[in-house]
């Protein structure tokens, strides 16, 4: 989760606690019932096929009605329905903050930037900063974030994003289903957003099927693309698995096995957009200069295909082929 996030996600609580409409103690603790006191949104519950199927939110947001309305498929747990309608309210929430709408019009990505934001404003309702602190006082490990799941009543999606905020080290918090696809992947630092049910394969497939495992693995992203190696510890929660994937030391590793180098931060500066960057991602095969996380372009020609464009829905920069039309913002794979 990058800091950018989290402060604008501390903006919208403060929004929430400087209106008195909804408290956030009972935001917390029942959601829907707590809304109820806010006259500009609507909640209801809707069947699941009515919501995007790749979507990790299990809920959507529409400010075109009046009240603006939120739809929560009524399947889904009752976890993921909390965690769902905190983040479709967060959407909410940053049209009535001036600060947060400035910063996302600013931004080169607004739509992903402000994803990440009403990620962060759930997980803090749901999981307050002293349950983080005490629950990852020795670091981030998949045992901690079973234990914080299993202490308290966030639903795992919340827990897995307050994980990814106390990460010291870019990667991931990765909740596995059975069938070996990633359900939900909460971000550390600047790396790239996994797609729902996107398919794992070798040390994450058998961490699925409910072994624990330490090593090393690629995360696949979806549409393609996957990680670096990345260091990995899986644990078994009640209704996901857990794998913790660090690009750095983790705090699971008493020595060095495995990895001896990890990736620090580099400095970039991108001729495309006339900007200067840091990233954590590698450098172009063909050209060896980095890419600028902004506009993906580098030192040479490759990223000039006509056509090619970032996907809103899973934010994977796809070529034409990918979309259904030369005018679609969203990938087949999304829609």
């Amino acid at each position: 989760m990058s800091r950018q996030a989290a402060q604008l996600a501390e903006l919208l609580l403060e929004q929430v606690r400087s209106a008195g409409v909804v408290k956030l103690e009972e935001l917390s603790r029942e959601p829907r019932g707590a809304l109820q006191a806010d006259s500009s949104i609507q909640v209801t519950w809707v069947p699941a096929e009515r919501l995007p199927p790749a979507c990790s939110i299990a809920a959507t947001y529409d400010s075109s009605t009046s009240p603006a309305s939120i739809a929560v498929a009524e399947d889904a747990s009752f976890g993921r329905r909390r965690f769902s309608l905190l983040h479709e309210y967060g959407h909410h929430l940053c049209n009535q903050v001036f600060a947060v709408l400035e910063e996302l019009f600013a931004h080169p990505r607004a739509a992903e930037l402000e994803e990440k934001v009403c990620d962060a404003f759930a997980s803090r309702v749901l999981v307050p900063e002293a349950a983080r602190e005490l629950a990852f006082s020795d670091g981030v490990t998949a045992r901690a974030v079973v234990d914080l799941m299993e202490a308290c009543s966030a639903s795992a999606q919340a827990v897995a994003v307050a994980a990814a905020e106390s990460m010291s080290e870019p990667g991931y918090v990765v909740l596995l289903n059975p069938a070996g696809a990633a359900e939900f992947a909460a971000r550390s630092g600047g790396v790239f957003p996994a797609r729902r049910g996107a398919p794992q394969a070798g040390l994450l497939k058998r961490a699925a099927a409910g072994a624990v495992v330490r090593g090393v693995a690629h995360l696949d992203l979806g549409g393609g693309s996957t990680t670096r190696e990345l260091n990995i510890e899986s644990a078994v929660a009640q209704t996901c698995v857990v794998a913790v994937m660090v690009d750095g030391p983790a705090p699971w590793m008493q020595f060095s096995a495995g990895r001896t180098a990890y990736s620090a931060p580099n400095d970039g500066w991108c001729d495309n957009c006339t900007a200067a960057f840091t990233t954590y991602q590698a450098a172009c095969d063909s050209c060896g200069d980095l890419k600028c996380p902004t506009c993906g372009a580098c030192g040479c020609g490759c990223k000039a295909i006509a056509g090619e464009r970032r996907c809103t829905g899973c934010f994977i920069v796809q070529p034409p082929r990918a979309y259904e039309s030369a005018t679609a913002s969203r990938c087949r794979d999304c829609d």
